[in-house]
């Protein structure tokens, strides 16, 4: 007789419940909570220094965030200001531009998105956990 004893388990069940729920929708409230993060990112960089400047509302008005690729274990989220122009002043060397201030915008610059990643990142982060928290619910 062995001194070893063992002592199984079955998991099938809790297979069948708990990988759909990894594989399906953890990674879609993920998607979810990202989106929201990156809408609020684009409301921020329009209301808080430096702000998306403004010339013709144009620049605002191609603010867009895309859907959320999934992929693997990467889930990404593509948001900004699709004009021709927006990277070029976003990326503007100090003073190359003078951005000029105008109601409701009156602190307006370059980095008006990057500084926004950097400053307000927990904030972003916050903003996808709840999603999924309250998703999940």
């Amino acid at each position: 007789m062995s001194d070893k004893s063992s002592f199984g388990i079955d998991f099938k069940k809790f297979d069948k419940t708990f990988f759909p729920l990894v594989e399906n929708k953890i990674p879609s409230f993920t998607a979810k909570g990202i989106f929201n993060a990156a809408a609020e990112m684009l409301q921020d960089a329009d209301k808080k220094a430096p702000q998306t400047p403004y010339w013709h509302g144009d620049l605002r008005g191609s603010k867009k965030v895309e859907k959320p690729e999934i992929k693997y274990n990467k889930i990404s989220v593509e948001a900004g200001y699709n004009i021709k122009y927006a990277a070029k002043l976003h990326e503007s060397e100090p003073g190359q531009y003078h951005f000029v201030p105008r109601k409701g915008i009156l602190n307006p610059g370059r980095k008006w998105l990057e500084s926004k990643m950097v400053a307000y990142k927990e904030k972003y982060i916050k903003i996808a956990a709840m999603t999924i928290k309250n998703m999940g619910k």
